[in-house]
């Protein structure tokens, strides 16, 4: 390529990225970590009782459990999900694009996994409770990606105005 067009190509760009807003596409709902982390958990005691709801509708129950000890499950996942996904995302952004995603898909079912170690109150119901587990896991992270797109679409459109 020659310089004068890639002078002009950059140049063209600048003047774009300045006429437009972009949206942010990223791990982080809000700029601030901490707001970050209140904001995920709140998304994700939404997302986990919309979950287990959904099933207790249709009759066939994933998970036993009290309410308190949702709360901390819910609350010890988002600690240890923000914990892993920094790391992850900061060391292994290249295995997670050519992975379609399906590497935090992965992280979500282990981290749900080792909560129900740490919190003895919740259970998978037997005998399938490593499918309960996946069936959760998918469907939480779904509904909780359908739940992020939208908050991050009402910032975005807050950013424009």
């Amino acid at each position: 390529m020659d310089p004068k067009d890639e002078k002009e190509l950059r140049e063209l760009l600048e003047q774009l990225s300045k006429q437009q807003k972009v949206p942010q596409v990223g791990f982080l709902v809000h700029k601030n970590f901490t707001i970050h982390f209140i904001l995920m958990v709140l998304i994700n005691l939404l997302v986990g009782a919309t979950t287990l709801g959904t099933f207790e509708v249709f009759e066939y129950p994933l998970v036993e459990f009290g309410l308190a000890s949702f709360f901390m499950y819910m609350l010890i996942f988002t600690t240890f999900e923000a914990l892993v996904k920094v790391f992850i995302f900061k060391y292994f952004m290249r295995a997670i694009i050519l992975s379609f995603g399906l590497i935090n898909l992965a992280i979500t079912y282990i981290i749900f996994y080792l909560g129900t170690f740490i919190v003895k109150d919740i259970q998978f119901i037997k005998p399938n409770e490593m499918f309960n587990l996946l069936i959760f896991s998918i469907c939480f992270s779904v509904i909780r990606n359908i739940v992020i797109y939208y908050v991050r679409k009402i910032q975005f459109e807050r950013q424009v105005k």
